[in-house]
């Protein structure tokens, strides 16, 4: 079945099972699966209705909103899924998002799509656990977060194209799986900032304005990539007896720390390290002041900072070096902390800086 819009503003092809009411600057409730076809841009909210189904927005198909007063596109059932190569654009007085949802739901938006909003988020989950977003043209806003995942705990972004934000690139709730390989910046806030058991693995480049990547207890980030920050390139903050992990054979920097770890006693924090960690007005790596066990291993690579290379902070520390170049102080700080020297025959560790308050070196 093949239906045409009154106003001639474009072409939908429908599955049999679908029902539409298209009139410009009207709501389009969707019901199973259907795509639009190359035409001139429609004002109208494309809406989920009933059933599951699939969306194609094809290449060349724009929608802009609801008279500029609604999101392109709102998921508020389970089920669908939604493949954009066109364009799902808020436009300026819309106050809304590109996309909106709350349900669970699969976005892919493919090399020549485009998701934006001017006012709000690119893409705005408010509800809808397991969620999946993967992403290979442009997803973006003009005022907030490009992706803002609000809800949803255990949502997955995966990005080999870019995303743009103000004041974060991707801001996340609990349980974000986030896998980059290309590009993630925020002009106003952090690049990627989530909450508790975040796994972030980057082998693009991740670029902010203040905090590179935040999160909180039980957060694990992998960084083969580069990740560039005007405050702290990357900083976690763990709740009591909490664990995060960082693994970097890339390059973090942040002018104020590289790395830098906060928050509750009892806490097991830990990096290891072959690649470049820099801060050009401050720490490397610093543990915080909170009474916690931290580890740091260094392989290969270096730490270079204004002040100290490594400030392990409170707590009984230890700092396996193995191989590598440390410019700046070494601080074993409060506690019992332990230097273990771990190299062999032809591998080369260099201490530009002064080593003190270790109570143990081996």
């Amino acid at each position: 079945m093949k239906l045409k819009n009154t106003n001639k503003l474009a072409l939908w092809a429908l599955a049999l099972t679908a029902t539409l009411t298209v009139a410009h600057a009207a709501t389009t409730p969707v019901n199973g699966n259907y795509s639009t076809v190359v035409g001139s841009p429609l004002a109208d909210t494309l809406a989920t209705n009933s059933g599951t189904g699939t969306i194609t927005v094809v290449l060349g198909s724009t929608l802009t909103g609801n008279g500029g007063t609604a999101s392109p596109l709102s998921i508020t059932l389970v089920g669908y899924t939604t493949n954009n190569a066109g364009s799902l654009t808020a436009l300026t007085g819309n106050s809304s998002a590109g996309v909106a949802v709350s349900a669970t739901t699969a976005i892919n938006n493919q090399s020549s799509g485009v998701i934006s909003s001017a006012t709000l988020q690119g893409i705005s989950v408010t509800a809808g656990v397991g969620s999946t977003i993967t992403n290979a043209g442009s997803i973006s806003s003009g005022t907030v977060q490009g992706i803002l995942l609000a809800a949803g705990a255990g949502s997955t972004i995966t990005n080999t194209g870019t995303i743009t934000g103000v004041t974060a690139g991707v801001g996340a709730s609990d349980g974000l799986i986030l896998i980059n390989s290309n590009s993630i910046t925020a002009t106003g806030g952090p690049g990627v900032t989530a909450t508790t058991g975040a796994s972030i693995t980057n082998s693009g480049t991740i670029t902010a304005s203040t905090i590179g990547v935040t999160a909180t207890t039980g957060a694990s980030i992998i960084n083969s990539g580069t990740i560039t920050a005007s405050s702290s390139g990357v900083q976690l903050t763990s709740g009591i007896n909490g664990v995060t992990t960082v693994n970097n054979t890339g390059t973090i920097n942040g002018t104020t720390n590289g790395i830098v770890f906060t928050g509750g006693a009892g806490s097991v924090n830990s990096v290891t390290n072959s690649g470049t960690i820099t801060s050009s007005t401050g720490n490397g790596v610093i543990f915080g002041a909170a009474t916690s066990n931290d580890t740091l291993t260094m392989t290969a690579g270096t730490i270079t900072a204004a002040t100290n290379a490594v400030s392990l902070g409170a707590g009984d520390d230890i700092f396996n070096l193995k191989a590598g170049t440390l410019n700046g102080i070494v601080d074993g700080g409060a506690g019992n902390d332990t230097l273990n020297l771990t190299g062999i025959t032809g591998d080369t560790a260099t201490i530009n800086g002064n080593v003190t308050t270790f109570e143990t070196i081996t």
